[in-house]
């Protein structure tokens, strides 16, 4: 089954012409669904094809919004440009995606994010992403990485700006920051945001999201009482 096919990319920022590769996702099997949402597949991830980077100029976005770069934000791509190229040293993105160049990829996905000025849930996204790709990698301790960041970025997020956070809602958003934060060990904070996002009116809409919210209080005050 050819689980990889190549699409003719032009990048929006430098000009240069390269292939991307492209998954075929209908013929991937689900596997598993995390607790954060984090969906498993096989025989490939998505995850390592998610981002999309030049290898002449090392711009990196989301496969779905690389082609739109336009006006301001091309503007401030070209101007910040260097670090990208800073971090992309010995790194070459016209070869097959490995790991390290998957990983790599969401690091740039989310420099250029934050040089395009998005909002810090968008940020922590890339991180995210970058924390899931650990995970399946079996690497605790650097997907334990990856979620600091992601926490730092949406926690800027949730405290300081006007962000509807997308499909989640904001009683999904508390529900994620809860869950981040069990996951790097700390329950108190964990419990408190899963109360939070329990005790929101707009998760009525959200049943998938109420479900698990309940669930991971329960588990949680469970560990809590008993340690």
């Amino acid at each position: 089954m050819d689980l990889i096919w190549l699409k003719e990319m032009t990048c929006p920022v430098c000009g240069g012409k390269f292939q991307s590769e492209n998954i075929r996702q209908n013929k991937l099997a689900q596997i598993q669904v995390d607790e954060d949402f984090h969906t498993h597949f096989d025989p490939l991830s998505p995850l390592y094809y998610a981002v999309v980077v030049c290898p002449e100029c090392n711009y990196a976005e989301r496969r779905q919004n690389f082609d739109e770069l336009k006006g301001k934000f091309l503007a401030a791509v070209k101007a910040g440009a260097a670090p990208l190229r800073q971090m992309c040293a010995g790194f070459n993105f016209r070869l097959i995606r490995t790991f390290e160049l998957a990983l790599k990829s969401f690091e740039l996905g989310a420099l250029t994010v934050q040089i395009k000025g998005e909002s810090s849930d968008v940020i922590g996204g890339m991180y995210l992403r970058a924390a899931w790709l650990c995970r399946e990698a079996g690497d605790e301790k650097l997907e334990g990485v990856f979620l600091k960041k992601t926490l730092e970025y949406y926690e800027k997020a949730y405290m300081n700006e006007a962000t509807e956070f997308g499909q989640l809602g904001t009683c999904g958003f508390q529900y994620m920051l809860g869950e981040i934060y069990r996951r790097l060990g700390n329950d108190e904070k964990a419990l408190e945001l899963y109360m939070r996002a329990v005790a929101n009116k707009e998760i009525k809409q959200k049943p998938q999201v109420e479900r698990l919210a309940r669930e991971q209080m329960t588990a949680v005050k469970a560990k809590l009482k008993a340690a």
